[in-house]
């Protein structure tokens, strides 16, 4: 039997519920916590790839190309040892200009106008 995840907010056991229809199409598990009411939803695998691509492409602030989190920071030089992101938008911003840009989760480099998250600044 699996454990059900711990709600990030108010540490407190969540608990699976019943998907909608449209629910069913989207996410692969939705749990809910009884403490805050909070709420945690997991997508398909499938669709993980093409959520972490378009969060890239039309977020306000930068996110990661590789893994979508938004605590990246901004390099001055390219770090020979890390690799570097292929991405059509990053290698576009690289032409035009734009600061490097690193992740320290997944350690890959992309070039990005959009400035860093406020909550992910140091």
């Amino acid at each position: 039997m699996l454990l059900s995840p711990i709600c990030p907010h108010c540490a407190h056991q969540m608990e699976r519920v019943h998907r909608t229809f449209f629910q069913r199409l989207m996410y692969s598990d939705v749990y809910v916590c009884h403490g805050c009411e909070g709420r945690l939803v997991w997508h398909y695998q499938f669709l993980n790839r093409q959520i972490l691509h378009w969060r890239f492409v039309f977020s306000l602030h930068s996110h990661c190309v590789r893994c979508g989190t938004n605590d990246v920071r901004t390099l001055w030089k390219r770090d020979p040892v890390d690799p570097l992101s292929k991405h059509v938008l990053g290698r576009v911003q690289c032409l035009l200009g734009a600061p490097l840009k690193w992740c320290p989760a997944c350690r890959v480099q992309y070039y990005d106008w959009r400035p860093e998250c406020a909550s992910s600044a140091r």
